[in-house]
């Protein structure tokens, strides 16, 4: 069975629409990744600090914890690039202010 834990962290104070966020997200790493939604759970942290390119302005890191053979060397980038422009349209927060990561569960301990 195929499963996310995807835990998003942002340096936003408020967002007004965290539960439609999280619902649109959850929607479309679904169909991204191909992974039935019952089966992602999404943490959204908010005021953390971030820092990048030497400021703070509005920024969002994603670990993506997974099982799936979606996620590989080869998808990767391409991955990344499309959950940035989908944060860039939800919340526009710039492309190179978005930061993705991948963590295969299958490789961990």
């Amino acid at each position: 069975m195929k499963r996310l834990l995807v835990v998003i962290k942002t340096n936003l104070h408020r967002m007004s629409n965290s539960e439609v966020f999280l619902v649109a997200c959850a929607e479309f790493l679904s169909k991204i990744l191909d992974v039935d939604s019952k089966n992602i759970v999404i943490e959204l942290h908010t005021k953390v600090m971030i820092m990048r390119d030497g400021n703070n302005i509005e920024a969002m890191n994603f670990d993506i914890h997974h099982n799936t053979d979606k996620i590989n060397k080869s998808t990767k980038v391409e991955l990344s690039e499309k959950i940035a422009k989908f944060v860039y349209e939800k919340l526009d927060i710039h492309r190179d202010r978005t930061l993705v990561l991948f963590f295969d569960t299958r490789c961990c301990s």
